[in-house]
């Protein structure tokens, strides 16, 4: 029963958090204008992110932190020498916030999380390459090639099964299911 439960916080944790970045990489890479629902949120948006990301840390605090500071890590990387607002470069702050994770939080939770957010960023560029490519957007099959970045995905999700596979196999589910519902069904590239 514990652990039913157990993961059932995950799958709710994940989920928030899931959405929660998926709404605001959409609304900061300026993608929000055909979402109904971030149109409508737009003026209350950091109010309902607040919101959402307390519930998720009430609910499994650590994997709602290091979800958000992953996404936030790897949000970056396309553009990591980027002066921030705090007058540091994006790799600068994001080095800051790893070491604090790390200080703060079991580093397998930290590498998990970053390794997850880091494989779903990556399965998002192959299935939006034609879309990038067409709208000149920075993508990692674009950068590297496919087979290069069909290789590395591999390999990250055969290293983060041995660090948290539950994690990984929900989060996946949670990716997809998000495309699809995004997509309106079955997208094109099946």
């Amino acid at each position: 029963m514990l652990v039913l439960l157990s993961n059932l916080k995950i799958l709710v944790c994940i989920t928030i958090m899931a959405v929660l970045i998926k709404v605001l990489d959409d609304y900061y890479d300026g993608d929000y204008k055909n979402i109904e629902i971030i149109k409508n949120l737009e003026e209350s948006l950091v109010l309902y992110g607040l919101l959402a990301f307390s519930i998720a840390c009430v609910i499994e605090s650590s994997l709602a932190i290091t979800f958000f500071i992953s996404a936030y890590i790897i949000g970056m990387f396309k553009d990591f020498n980027r002066k921030l607002t705090l007058g540091l470069k994006g790799y600068q702050e994001g080095i800051l916030l790893i070491i604090l994770c790390l200080v703060f939080i079991n580093p397998l939770e930290v590498f998990s999380s970053f390794l997850i957010i880091l494989i779903i960023d990556i399965t998002d560029d192959i299935l939006d390459f034609r879309y990038d490519k067409k709208y000149n957007k920075k993508n990692y099959v674009l950068q590297f090639g496919l087979g290069e970045v069909l290789i590395t995905a591999i390999i990250l999700i055969l290293f983060t099964i041995k660090l948290d596979y539950v994690k990984l196999i929900y989060s996946l589910l949670i990716f997809f299911t998000l495309q699809l519902i995004e997509n309106g069904g079955i997208p094109k590239w099946i």
